[in-house]
Parts: C-alpha cells; sequence; structure tokens
C-alpha cells in the first residue's frame, strides 16, 4: 500500500484534501468547503505562503491560493 510506506514524500495539503472528500463521501455531507482554507493555512504553516497583512489572509482563506504570488 503506498499510503503506508514511510519513504513516500505525500503533501500535506493533498492528504488534507483527500481526506476531507473521504469524509464528506463517507458522511453524505458538504465539508469539502473546509478544504480552501485548511490547505491555505497549512501553506502558511510550512512556510509556502507568506502573507503580508489581513487582507491576504482572508484572500487566502477564501481562494486556497497565495495572494502574494503574482
Amino acid at each position: 500500500m503506498i499510503a503506508a510506506d514511510p519513504d513516500t514524500d505525500v503533501s500535506t495539503r493533498r492528504a488534507v484534501k483527500t481526506t476531507l472528500d473521504a469524509m464528506g463521501l463517507a458522511l453524505g455531507l458538504p465539508i469539502n468547503w473546509a478544504s480552501k482554507p485548511i490547505s491555505y493555512a497549512i501553506s502558511v504553516n510550512e512556510g509556502d505562503s507568506r502573507p503580508e497583512g489581513l487582507v491576504d489572509i482572508i484572500q487566502g482563506a477564501l481562494t486556497g491560493r497565495d495572494g502574494t504570488e503574482r
């Protein structure tokens, strides 16, 4: 099984999105909306995104993308 292999490099953001998708399907609830703000928070935590202010944080939470990259 690939997911159990410790040498496999799995993106945390992809793992969170996949987990939320599976939970939504299993529970029959629309919880996919939570994947964008959670994946953006992970991106900020890992240092991939560097918001410069409140506007960048709000934009990132709504779109899931770093607003400072152009």
